[in-house]
């Protein structure tokens, strides 16, 4: 026998009993992030994920989660440069991560969203010069004045 004690990983769910309420609702811990890149078909997209999803994984990720055809996937990791060393400065370590290329059936076309649009900018910068505009006023109203630097 082992003086040491075994750690039991606890369970994220407590056990089924007869009697008890079904638990049906499982939401995973994995994430997956959208990566653009220029060099892909219109039916495929690329994803960063973790180390620990293979294959099968990110195929029943996206098919159960995001109801996404994946016809094929392909996996490569990616192990960032290390930065620093130099004059006694620390290395310092990206996290290694895997990235994901899943093609989809020819029929589904993907295109990355527009994250600015222009229309919205544009509307957004009037608001605030307006907003500018008015503060201005009411401490020149006041006689408080509000050094250049903090516009």
């Amino acid at each position: 026998m082992s003086r040491f004690t075994i750690i039991k990983r606890k369970s994220e769910f407590p056990p089924y009993r007869p009697g008890g309420p079904q638990r049906r609702i499982l939401l995973t811990h994995d994430w997956m992030r959208l990566v653009a890149k220029n060099d892909l078909l219109h039916n495929q997209v690329c994803f960063h994920c973790p180390l620990h999803m293979n294959k099968h994984d990110i195929r029943e990720y996206l098919e159960k989660i995001y109801d996404i055809p994946v016809v094929n996937v392909e996996t490569s990791v990616v192990r960032p440069p290390a930065t620093g060393g130099l004059f006694g400065r620390r290395f310092r370590y990206i996290n290694d991560y895997k990235e994901v290329c899943i093609t989809m059936p020819v029929s589904k076309a993907f295109k990355f969203p527009d994250l600015q649009a222009s229309d919205t900018l544009e509307k957004e910068q009037l608001k605030l010069e307006g907003y500018e505009k008015e503060i201005k006023e009411k401490n020149a109203k006041r006689g408080t004045v509000v050094k250049k630097w903090f516009w």
